[in-house]
């Protein structure tokens, strides 16, 4: 199957695809009250509840907040922060399109500001876009949104396609990673193994952004929240499945997945199960086929043991059949789900964004809390 990415000019790219297929342990996601978003509220699970988890760059612990008002040109702090963690070494560079100067250790944490930023990790140089809203004060723990672009594209086109800021409206972090050659793709499938070190080599760089944002600055640590479009959003439910980090809710457009690939052997495992999902496809979409978005609402409706899930079995018998209205229309969602579910199978819309994907997307974070 092809994937072919809208994002600009038409992006192409083939790969194979596997069957969904694992079953993972399952633990209690923390729980926050619902933020209204204009509609009904899936089912919340029985998490228990609680605040911001604050990461440790938070004025007050002992580490740098992010913020400096210094002198010193983002140039002149190139690579000058180090951070350890399970992704392996890192150092980070940083250019902000304002000019504005950014101190070492900061990882591009630039109030009111788009940044570029580089980190190395294991020896390679990945880069990344970050938004940091204006209301980011190194104080209160803000959400942390990372959204991966299809083939082809890169950070700041999907930034640019996706417009999900103004809707976001200055209440989370938003970073849009780049992939990597060839055709700045994400590593689904191990089909970069040897040159790439296979989808496990994506994965870390993600790892380690989440590490250097949330030590570095300050990030609500239980509110991680991931979001992509075609081969983005393949990767949005492979990244997930075997981060090192814990992430509370994904939102993804037309992709599929969860998957094992070369790499897990026949012991494929999800450690982010039972997960907040949601899934926009649409049904005339002639690049990722809809089967590719029925079989993610699958596995996260059996993961998140809703009642009436598919069980497996050709598509055309085993569609989803969520029962309840979820806003906005025709989105619908399960009942007695440990984390929601929720299925958007959009009439007529063809391998791109929804006009009403920002908000949908922010909508289902903004529940998730």
């Amino acid at each position: 199957m092809s994937i072919d990415s809208a994002e600009g000019n038409a992006q192409r790219v083939g790969v194979s695809r596997r069957g969904v297929m694992g079953a993972c342990g399952l633990f209690s996601l923390a729980l926050g009250a619902l933020v209204a978003c204009g509609g009904s509220s899936p089912n919340q699970g029985t998490g228990q509840t609680m605040g911001s988890v604050a990461s440790t760059g938070c004025a007050g612990s002992d580490q740098n907040t992010g913020l400096n008002t210094g002198p010193e040109s983002a140039a002149s702090n190139a690579g000058s922060d180090q951070s350890s963690g399970s992704s392996g070494s890192t150092s980070h560079s940083t250019s902000s399109s304002k000019s504005q100067s950014v101190s070492s250790g900061t990882a591009g944490i630039v109030a009111g500001s788009a940044t570029n930023n580089t980190i190395s990790v294991n020896g390679t140089t990945r880069t990344y876009v970050l938004y940091t809203p204006s209301t980011y004060d190194g104080k209160t723990p803000l959400p942390l949104i990372f959204a991966f672009h299809g083939d082809g594209g890169t950070g700041e086109s999907l930034r640019e396609w996706f417009n999900l800021e103004p809707t976001v409206n200055e209440q989370a972090i938003i970073v849009y990673p780049d992939g990597l050659d060839p055709n700045q793709a994400w590593d689904d499938n191990d089909s970069h193994a040897g040159l790439l070190e296979g989808l496990m080599a994506d994965v870390n760089f993600v790892d380690a952004v989440v590490d250097a944002l949330s030590t570095n600055g300050c990030v609500a640590t239980n509110r991680l929240y991931a979001t992509g479009i075609s081969r983005g959003a393949y990767f949005t439910n492979q990244m997930v499945c075997r981060s090192s980090n814990t992430w509370r809710a994904i939102v993804t457009h037309s992709g599929g997945g969860p998957y094992n690939v070369p790499s897990d052997g026949d012991n494929f495992t999800c450690k982010n199960e039972p997960l907040a999902a949601l899934q926009v496809q649409g049904d005339a979409d002639n690049v990722v086929d809809p089967s590719e978005g029925y079989k993610a609402s699958n596995f996260w409706c059996n993961a998140n043991s809703c009642t009436g899930c598919p069980k497996g079995g050709s598509y055309s018998t085993n569609q989803p059949t969520p029962s309840v209205s979820y806003d906005p229309s025709p989105c619908m969602t399960y009942n007695g789900c440990q984390q929601p579910e929720v299925w958007c199978l959009i009439p007529g819309l063809t391998h791109t964004f929804w006009d009403q994907a920002a908000s949908v997307t922010w909508g289902f974070f903004s529940q998730q809390q």
